[in-house]
């Protein structure tokens, strides 16, 4: 898809400047092909050649994630004498959006695979969890994030410091916190209760670039009109349009601060003073990577975590060795001598694969 082709440009990018098994060169030389870039339907057939064609089918993992089905005409032949089609599925990540419970912000429920396919290849990140229902239900999320910057901010005097993938989970924070800032500006008393809107740093290159291509993709329409990507609820959830939340990532995308009601996302690129800076003005730090090994996330832990004022929200998965895993198994274990930032981990809430079901 052409979200698709527009993120993978940005990761494989970014990956090329950390390691020496390709180059920009090489990045630079691939052939892309969008197939939605003229009128285009979810599940409509592709014919490839004689006897074979493709089906893209919507995941709901992340923006212009897709299935594809692949049918081909095989010799033998059916009853009527007709050759006999056989389909296989790949479906990439399986996303956890269904249509009865769209809870996460963004996407759009995935589609099922074609009820005929003869082969399924299919990943199982999750293929032997089965997560608690309290996890999928977009209110619950929301009274845990807003307890952690209440509890924090106003009652602490801390600060929220949540380390995420700059890929889909950064934006997916973004549209959590517009949300809750929605629904506190409706309130008689909003706990932005000094008078200043809640500030909020979003600070990773690659998750501002990437805001871009929201901008650019996350309204974008099928051809009956509907919405190729964005919930269908978020708008309204929100009270803004789908393309006034584009908007918002495009501006964030292109450096530029978004005021709201009771809201400031300000982007941050740079390290060192950048950094500090925004460890002075922020109440909430969205920073990558998610697992603080790298990135600005590895220098915020650093300083914020040793003050029990502040708190940590994970909202990933963070492998055993990483920084950030360390981190809050020790701040978690009730025998260790942790004395520094809070955590409250959140990632059960934000998974974007589908489990086991």
């Amino acid at each position: 898809t052409s979200a698709t082709r527009d993120v993978a440009k940005l990761l494989l990018e970014d990956s090329a400047r950390q390691q020496e098994d390709y180059s920009q060169q090489h990045v630079d030389q691939i052939k892309w092909h969008a197939i939605d870039r003229h009128n285009f339907a979810w599940k409509d057939m592709l014919r490839l050649s004689d006897g074979l064609s493709v089906n893209f089918l919507r995941s709901s993992h992340v923006l212009g994630a897709a299935m594809v089905s692949v049918a081909w005409q095989t010799n033998d032949k059916n009853e009527s004498g007709q050759p006999v089609l056989k389909s296989i599925c790949f479906s990439g990540d399986i996303g956890c959006q269904d249509k009865t419970n769209c809870y996460l912000p963004l996407m759009k429920d995935g589609f099922e695979p074609f009820p005929n396919a003869d082969y399924l290849v299919v990943e199982s990140t999750y293929g032997a969890t089965v997560r608690e229902k309290a996890y999928k239900l977009a209110q619950n999320r929301l009274a845990s994030l807003s307890a952690v910057v209440e509890g924090t901010i106003f009652s602490k005097g801390g600060k929220v410091f949540i380390p995420t993938f700059s890929f889909h989970r950064a934006q997916e924070l973004i549209a959590d916190i517009i949300w809750l800032a929605e629904d506190e500006a409706c309130e008689d008393e909003p706990i932005f209760c000094d008078g200043r809107p809640l500030r909020v740093a979003l600070h990773s290159s690659l998750a501002i670039k990437l805001c871009n291509v929201y901008g650019q993709h996350l309204n974008a329409r099928v051809s009956s009109g509907k919405y190729q990507y964005l919930n269908n609820e978020l708008p309204e959830r929100i009270g803004m349009t789908g393309d006034q939340l584009s908007k918002i990532f495009s501006d964030l995308g292109s450096g530029r601060k978004v005021t709201l009601p009771g809201l400031e996302i300000v982007p941050v690129t740079g390290g060192g003073k950048d950094g500090s800076r925004a460890r002075d003005w922020a109440d909430v730090i969205i920073a990558s990577s998610g697992m603080c090994d790298h990135g600005p996330a590895k220098h915020y832990l650093k300083r914020l975590g040793r003050d029990p004022k502040n708190t940590v929200v994970t909202t990933g998965f963070m492998s055993a060795s990483s920084a950030g895993k360390k981190f809050v198994s020790n701040a978690l274990d009730p025998e260790s001598d942790h004395t520094g930032a809070e955590v409250i981990e959140m990632s059960h809430y934000y998974s974007a694969h589908g489990d086991q079901a």
